[in-house]
């Protein structure tokens, strides 16, 4: 049902939700259904829009009541007519939006949505050419604590990158954020997994029989499942200090951020850097996003300018288990509609 509306709403504005689904297996009542969850009217849809606008310090954060019911029903006399305004935004509720809507009622899903969302960037790590080593580090003990380290470790030539996946997206307090308060509790979090990987990266350090980090260069990634809003100097300079400040309580060294600068990745813009990377050697692509030039760049942004032309669609295998599940379903959808003929 997903890829039938994100598709129909890619190749024209207007659809009815009125439409008969049946040749995928679809009955009118889970149709309906469906659509009382992405659809709105425009009063709706307007007052949304006047609740969350913010006209302060957060203005940029402001969330788009599109994301949330990206169809509208601009006629009250024909409400199944529905307008798309923003296609990108029905993709993005019909994958992700309803996903989370669904998935995160039982217990254990954080436990099993991490491990998922690791899974999936070894899996686009798997893509590098053998120039590069990929390995995931053996737990560490200090006194009768032990710790995991890194999720991967990553080495080309003299660079090394330490890297840690993580599952938390920008909460909707934060992409309200109606003060700077509630934007501050979720940079937090992405700033106490910089942290955590930063104590990965001394403790790895200090291990006896392992490789001097001195003689590399360091990077240090956090990769959230998707891009946080990090474009602004709010934003940014809200983490840099976080991290600063973070540093500073911990203990740890106090030029270990400029010895190993931290980055930050969506899954999908990580996964563009990996294609970068198949290409370029991994001090260029990393390292490029701390040149002058590019400062205040969020990677997504950089990666698109620097590296236009790298394929990204083979990068871990999924667009042949996309092919595969779509395959499936339109082979279902051409038994039933031979069935009804």
């Amino acid at each position: 049902m997903a890829f039938a509306v994100i598709s129909a709403s890619a190749q024209r504005p207007c659809s009815n939700r009125l439409t008969d689904y049946s040749v995928l297996g679809i009955d009118p009542g889970s149709s309906e259904r469906f659509f009382s969850r992405v659809a709105g009217t425009t009063d709706e849809i307007r007052k949304k829009l006047i609740d969350d606008q913010r006209l302060g310090d957060c203005w940029e954060y402001t969330f788009n009541a599109l994301h949330f019911k990206p169809l509208v029903a601009f006629d009250a006399e024909y409400p199944e007519r529905l307008i798309c305004p923003l296609p990108y935004a029905v993709e993005s509720r019909l994958t992700e939006g309803i996903f989370f809507d669904v998935a995160t009622k039982g217990a254990g899903f954080e436990k099993a949505y991490g491990d998922g969302v690791e899974h999936i960037i070894g899996r686009m790590l798997q893509s590098l050419p053998s120039t590069y080593s990929v390995s995931k580090p053996v737990k560490q003990r200090v006194g009768k604590l032990e710790f995991a380290g890194a999720d991967f470790i990553i080495d080309q030539d003299q660079s090394r990158a330490y890297i840690e996946c993580k599952a938390k997206r920008l909460a909707l307090r934060g992409r309200v954020a109606e003060k700077l308060e509630d934007l501050r509790s979720e940079i937090q979090y992405l700033a106490s997994a910089i942290l955590q990987n930063y104590r990965n990266i001394d403790r790895e350090n200090k291990e006896p029989n392992t490789a001097n980090d001195a003689q590399f260069r360091l990077f240090s990634i956090v990769i959230t499942l998707e891009d946080w809003l990090l474009f602004s100097n709010v934003a940014t300079e809200m983490l840099e200090r976080l991290v600063t400040e973070g540093l500073e309580k911990s203990g740890l060294p106090a030029d270990l951020k400029q010895r190993v600068p931290y980055l930050v990745f969506g899954a999908e813009t990580f996964q563009h850097a990996v294609a970068a990377m198949t290409i370029h050697p991994m001090s260029d692509v990393l390292g490029g996003l701390g040149a002058p030039q590019y400062e205040g760049w969020v990677p997504s942004t950089y990666l698109q300018t620097c590296f236009p032309d790298v394929k990204t669609s083979s990068i871990g295998g999924f667009d042949k288990d996309f092919n595969s599940l779509v395959h499936s379903l339109l082979s279902d959808a051409k038994m039933r509609r031979n069935r009804s003929l």
